[in-house]
């Protein structure tokens, strides 16, 4: 669970990709074969048993992301890979019904054990390419030239903006950033609609936030909670651009994936803030248990957003609020709380006698790990628990 956050329920979603009977083109269908044009022993007997139509789906599947994800040149090697093993199962046809089935089940399942673990390793060497850029953003560029995936492009899009020197890549970048937005639209409509109104946006920073948010988008389709972040460098070499697009973005559930890495060091893991959310509680679950509407997803995403922006950029909390005006001290705003059924009176005490605390360990923290002075510490301390108890608050009461 990311840290300072209600806890909800991520959305995890994946393209579905299927292949023709060869298991080689990917191909958006129901089955990897047409039943109906079944020929061999093997295909009429896998068409004959749910089961087995099944296991061969998620097998293609499968075999699917692999290719789909590995460098190009390593695919020829999985094709072969692929034949000898379809030879092997092809030879479940020898014996009866029954053996048959259990022959063909048992050798699906195997390989599609054998291609899970190829496709975690293969993502884990595109991860390690990624972890590298930081150091050596050269050779990271050259390895990505190797892969296809809008993933891969959307990140050589990005080292050609920030990266390496000017001249680098940089001729490739209308192609690249072509290639990476077409891939998301045969993905995501939605997803690329909303892209297009960014890059439409003008302005001298319009194509630079439009490629930073098309690397959000590949980023939160491909990292879905099962694979450990690697793009979180990007929050503290580009923090503006970063912070800007990686956070709330659709106002619906999808705002729930941005991809927005935890909050650096311990300082939300400490006692004070756990007893400060704690106190909280009350009101925040009894808002999750309401119909209140997808868009509040977008404040998780904020809230995410905010507590890593503290601990990354700190001095940004320095900065005037947009559009003016200030907040009002949150002891005050939860004393001004009246909804005694969602938020009890003693809880609501709670809170504010945790707030003292809170503002200390925060104050400390920024000193110590972030090498403020004192005034600053404390500006930026008041300054982000004003804006997350309001938040709290304004999120409760708009819902209730």
């Amino acid at each position: 669970m990311r840290k300072g956050t209600p806890v909800v329920n991520r959305r995890f979603s994946c393209a579905a990709l299927v292949l023709a009977g060869c298991l080689v083109v990917p191909v958006a269908r129901a089955a990897s074969f047409d039943c109906d044009a079944a020929r061999t022993d093997v295909e009429r007997a896998i068409c004959a048993d749910d089961q087995l139509g099944r296991e061969d789906e998620l097998l293609a599947e499968a075999y699917g992301a692999v290719r789909k994800e590995m460098p190009i040149a390593d695919r020829a090697g999985l094709l072969r890979e692929q034949r000898a093993w379809l030879r092997r199962r092809d030879a479940c046809v020898a014996g009866d019904g029954d053996e048959t089935t259990g022959c063909l089940r048992d050798a699906m399942q195997a390989r599609r054990r054998e291609l899970g673990a190829r496709l975690a390793r293969v993502r884990a060497a595109f991860d390690k390419v990624i972890a590298s850029i930081p150091a050596a953003p050269g050779t990271a560029a050259q390895e990505l030239s190797g892969y296809d995936s809008g993933l891969a492009q959307a990140w050589l899009l990005y080292l050609a903006r920030h990266a390496l020197q000017e001249g680098q890549l940089l001729p490739q970048a209308p192609s690249l950033r072509k290639q990476a937005r077409e891939a998301l639209r045969k993905m995501d409509e939605v997803a690329a609609s909303v892209l297009d109104d960014v890059y439409a946006a003008g302005g001298d920073d319009a194509e630079a936030e439009g490629d930073m948010t098309l690397l959000r988008m590949w980023i939160e389709r491909s990292y879905n909670g099962d694979r450990a972040y690697v793009h979180c460098f990007v929050f503290h070499r580009q923090p503006a651009l970063a912070f800007g697009t990686m956070g709330a973005l659709y106002g619906s559930t999808r705002d729930i994936d941005a991809p927005v890495c935890d909050p650096e060091g311990d300082l939300f893991d400490s006692a004070q803030w756990i007893r400060l959310r704690e106190a909280f509680e009350p009101v925040v679950a009894v808002t999750h248990d309401m119909d209140s509407g997808t868009i509040r997803f977008a404040d998780f995403a904020q809230w995410r957003l905010r507590a890593l922006q503290l601990t990354v950029v700190p001095l940004d909390f320095l900065d005037p609020l947009p559009g003016g005006g200030e907040l009002g001290s949150p002891e005050q705003a939860i004393a001004d709380w009246k909804n005694d059924d969602a938020w009890p009176p003693d809880a609501r005490a709670e809170a504010i006698a945790a707030l003292a605390s809170v503002r200390r360990t925060t104050i400390d923290w920024l000193r110590t790990q972030r090498g403020l002075d004192v005034g600053q510490a404390a500006q930026v301390a008041e300054a982000y628990l004003r804006g997350w108890v309001h938040g709290q608050l304004s999120y409760a009461g708009e819902s209730l």
